[in-house]
């Protein structure tokens, strides 16, 4: 079971600035330009922590909730870590090239949905899209399921 516990959301400040940094990295075509985005990750404030199994926890640096039309709630969250449950099952070193995890997760009025868990990812700017994406992964994402609001 993941816990993750969310004090406060990021703000549109901060978010540019992680944004800004995120779309400076892509420009670059250097192997280890995703580091930049997990620094200007780690320089952001601490909103929140995330655990597996009560044991190990990891700092949540960015939370972003965005309301969606059809009433849903769009929750992301990024770590500055590339949290790996080896790690967490092994309490050992690191894996991966990628050094931020996100969690993407859809909860309904209820507080009740699903989400995503993509570990060690590579977050990159689309120009053509003017969007972040997503492109490599240490590991396969892992769905979440019964997610749940427990306030």
């Amino acid at each position: 079971m993941l816990e993750i516990r969310i004090r406060e959301w990021t703000t549109e400040e901060e978010r540019e600035q992680v944004l800004s940094e995120i779309k400076e990295a892509s420009s670059q075509s250097t192997r280890n330009r995703n580091r930049a985005v997990a620094r200007a990750l780690r320089c952001a404030s601490r909103v929140g922590s995330m655990n597996l199994r009560a044991q190990t926890s990891w700092s949540v640096r960015y939370s972003r909730m965005t309301q969606m039309p059809d009433g849903k709630k769009r929750i992301i969250l990024a770590t500055d870590r590339p949290v790996s449950f080896s790690e967490a099952l092994n309490t050992g070193s690191v894996v991966g090239d990628f050094d931020v995890t996100l969690i993407e997760m859809t909860l309904d009025a209820e507080g009740n949905g699903d989400g995503v868990l993509s570990l060690g990812t590579e977050v990159r700017w689309n120009d053509g899209d003017n969007k972040i994406e997503v492109t490599n992964f240490s590991s396969q994402p892992i769905k979440l399921g019964n997610v749940r609001r427990t306030n």
